[in-house]
């Protein structure tokens, strides 16, 4: 493809900057992809790959981890742990909760919390 100044010959970080320009042109159209690459003249399978590249990129450099103190607790009484997150918030969850529930509802949590 050699529309908008990607060559084949561009380094891969200098074809990556030049699809996402033209992605950004794409969203600031308003046109759907398949209008947008036909009026453009760019491969649309190739679009279609960089805009998922642009997407995924965009997701990770949004997300800022940050860290929540909590402590973990597990109390005289019967079967439950509580957890006691920042805020004041405490949770009372069953003793034999797994790792991946645990994790899940942590991660839903941090989103939250964090955001």
């Amino acid at each position: 493809m050699q529309t908008k100044g990607t060559h084949n010959q561009q380094d891969p970080t200098a074809k990556r900057a030049a699809w996402y320009k033209i992605i950004e042109d794409f969203n600031a159209s308003g046109q759907s992809q398949i209008n947008y690459c036909k009026q453009n003249n760019i491969n649309k399978d190739h679009f279609a790959y960089y805009i998922a590249c642009w997407r995924k990129d965009k997701s990770v450099s949004t997300v800022k981890p940050q860290f929540v103190p909590m402590e973990l607790i597990k109390t005289a009484a019967q079967g439950k742990l509580i957890l006691n997150i920042a805020s004041g918030i405490n949770l009372e969850l069953p003793e034999d909760i797994s790792m991946q529930q645990l994790s899940t509802l942590l991660l839903s949590l941090r989103t939250g919390l964090c955001s």
